[in-house]
């Protein structure tokens, strides 16, 4: 048996052919292992841009509601908005016209549009890390009426107004966020990236059922809700 390669997963899969006597397979993945193949680079489709005024009109939405329950103000990423991009494409591609579930804020490998398969690593496929003590989340929602649904107010307030969602629009500081929306037709979706400080446990908050002494923590668990037009996770 020879010694086994460190320099990937590949080296190892060369040594156990190495056992197995299969020469012309070690062979291949030893070759594999010192010059493995590149991934592809992740582009955006050419024929869509990121909506600059929408972009503009969301951030100045978000700080303001920020400066309302005295947050303080964040920024746009470019990372993020590439990241909540590709992830609305992701959702188009594999879940359009289907109900949004807990499931969209994460992607499938193998998949088309597969970038990353939770939030932090689609944000990371473009570079972007939260700093210590920041979490990277994303969030959607899905409309059926594009002028009434699709503005960044509509967006925010919902998050704000549904106790689950709360925290992504509520926490004692936002590093940095990314938008998205598409469209088909009337039907169409928001995408929403941010970048959040973790609240400390003496803030969490707590809701009692009253039908039972079992305790839901919000900060860490998801809801869904739902209006007549639109849905969001």
């Amino acid at each position: 048996m020879g010694k086994p390669e460190k320099e990937s997963h590949l080296g190892w899969i060369a040594s156990i052919y190495d056992a197995l006597g299969d020469t012309n397979n070690a062979k291949k993945y030893r070759e594999l292992s010192a010059n493995p193949p590149k991934a592809p680079p992740i582009k955006l489709l050419p024929l869509e841009k990121i909506e600059g005024d929408y972009l503009k009109s969301g951030l100045a939405y978000f700080n303001e509601f920020q400066k309302s329950i005295g947050g303080k103000p964040t920024k746009l990423d470019p990372a993020l908005n590439s990241a909540a991009k590709k992830h609305a494409e992701y959702l188009y591609q594999n879940h359009f016209g289907e109900m949004i579930t807990t499931e969209w804020h994460n992607e499938e490998k193998g998949k088309p549009g597969y970038i990353g398969k939770a939030p932090e690593d689609q944000a990371k496929a473009f570079g972007f890390k939260s700093s210590p003590g920041y979490f990277t989340g994303n969030t959607m929602g899905g409309f059926n009426n594009y002028d009434l649904f699709s503005t960044p107010e509509y967006l925010f307030r919902h998050l704000a107004n549904t106790s689950y969602h709360r925290g992504l629009v509520v926490a004692p500081n936002f590093e940095s966020t990314g938008l998205y929306r598409w469209r088909k037709g009337e039907a169409g979706m928001l995408v929403y990236f941010m970048s959040y400080e973790i609240a400390p446990e003496k803030y969490t908050v707590y809701m009692k059922l009253a039908d039972s002494k079992k305790q839901i923590v919000f900060d860490k668990e998801w809801s869904f809700t739902t209006t007549k037009n639109a849905n969001f996770f």
